[in-house]
């Protein structure tokens, strides 16, 4: 019994143990690595935003040196500041003395000014997404990224207005300021009817108003076959429904008001759709603000103010702040803690609207002749970055220090609240500001 026992015993010693069947590894796609980041983005923003300041002072001295006008047009200290303001923030009010009245140094100091304000917005806004969103892009691609963006759409915006019958120089500066949002008009303008305004401009504008961060992951993601990031897939998204809203209440609204510019169906149709673009940073003066019904100047004061994309060239509060409000608007209501990013898209909307109600308070009695719809229509197409007014400004002095101001914390409060987000938040999928 006891033999028995041990052979037993031994031989369940010698049998395998029952094990799962082998199941083959599944290939994993590699995540993309963040890199590690130094301080040299950083360090380049804090000498990049006094370097912003410096460019509009030199703009500021040769626009008051006279060197800009013909002799006998020199222009005071207020209009030379307000045009160095106006370009370099990519706002492109017109005004009675506008570009096209500058000899060749004028405009291509103005043109030298949209660029490096242009640049200014890429970069910093480009520096600060990529430590927001943690992508895997390096600061100097960021940097090469915003440079070769201004150079094709100065290529294709050059190329397509010397087809479009345009001077090299025009179709230049044209090209410039509708990527940068900037919306001056040169010495020759497109208007709201031309094919150049529609195939090249507004597109041009788009492209601009997506930001560089965006721009490099769609560039990726066709090379490489990648997925975009929650960010761009919500700028890209929200763009177009504000796009199409945009148009469908301008084309509602003009209807009903019974406006002049929406009459016909195919004239209705252009003007919305280009309006709905135009208002949202671009500022073109494809149409003055006079030429529409009061109903429709508050609809675009409403654009103005959303704008299109963080770290882009655009104004406003952007599309993807509005994001942010409506996921921490869900997250709260359904009883989960709201995050620090909705706590930065409520403070920036706040700030925001604080900025726009103290260029109204003010200009309301620098400007006390002017109706107080028209003054709120300047004060957000000030601090958005925009341009849009109802004719040509014509203030001057304290009206013209005010709208410099407003126009130079529009372009400059934005890319702040970015790198308050990128010095403070760790698990953020949208960018605020």
């Amino acid at each position: 019994m006891a033999r028995r026992s041990q052979a037993n015993q031994a031989r369940r010693q010698k049998t395998p143990p029952l094990s799962a069947p082998a199941v083959s590894p599944v290939p994993m796609e590699p995540q993309p690595v963040v890199p590690r980041r130094s301080d040299f983005g950083k360090n380049l923003v804090n000498l990049l935003f006094p370097a912003y300041v410096l460019m509009i002072a030199l703009g500021y001295g040769v626009f008051l040196s006279g060197m800009a006008t013909t002799r006998g047009n020199e222009i005071g200290s207020d209009r030379s500041l307000f045009h160095a303001i106006n370009a370099a923030s990519l706002t492109g009010f017109p005004a009675t003395v506008g570009v096209h009245e500058f000899n060749g140094l004028g405009q291509a100091t103005s043109l030298l000014l949209m660029m490096g304000g242009g640049l200014f917005s890429l970069i910093v806004g480009g520096l600060a997404a990529v430590r927001v969103l943690r992508l895997r892009f390096s600061d100097g691609s960021v940097i090469a990224a915003s440079l070769i963006a201004l150079f094709l759409a100065m290529l294709i915006g050059t190329a397509g207005g010397m087809a479009g019958g345009f001077g090299v120089f025009d179709s230049l500066f044209l090209a410039v300021s509708a990527f940068t949002h900037c919306g001056l008009a040169g010495a020759a303008s497109p208007g709201l009817s031309d094919t150049i305004t529609h195939v090249l401009v507004l597109p041009l504008a788009i492209f601009g108003g997506l930001g560089v961060t965006v721009l490099m992951e769609l560039f990726d993601a066709l090379r490489h076959r990648r997925a975009i990031s929650t960010h761009s897939r919500t700028t890209l998204a929200y763009l177009a429904a504000a796009y199409l809203i945009g148009a469908v209440l301008l084309l509602m609204v003009g209807k009903l008001s019974n406006d002049v510019s929406f009459s016909g169906t195919r004239q209705a149709l252009m003007n919305a759709s280009a309006e709905s673009i135009n208002a949202r940073s671009l500022g073109l003066p494809l149409l003055y603000a006079t030429s529409f019904s009061r109903s429709v100047q508050w609809l675009l004061i409403g654009l103005m103010s959303l704008g299109a994309g963080s770290a882009s060239t655009a104004g406003g509060l952007k599309v993807t702040t509005i994001a942010e409000l409506i996921r921490g608007t869900r997250r709260a209501l359904r009883g989960e803690g709201a995050s620090r990013s909705f706590g930065i898209a409520v403070a920036w909307v706040g700030l925001y609207v604080g900025m726009v109600v103290l260029t109204l308070l003010i200009l309301l009695k620098q400007l006390n002749g002017m109706p107080a719809d028209r003054v709120f229509f300047l004060a957000a197409s000030a601090v958005g970055n925009v341009g849009l007014c109802h004719d040509p400004l014509s203030i001057t002095y304290d009206g013209l220090y005010t709208l410099s101001a407003a126009m130079f914390a529009g372009r400059v409060v934005p890319l702040l609240v970015l790198w308050w987000m990128a010095d403070s938040t760790t698990d953020a999928e949208l960018l605020v500001g």
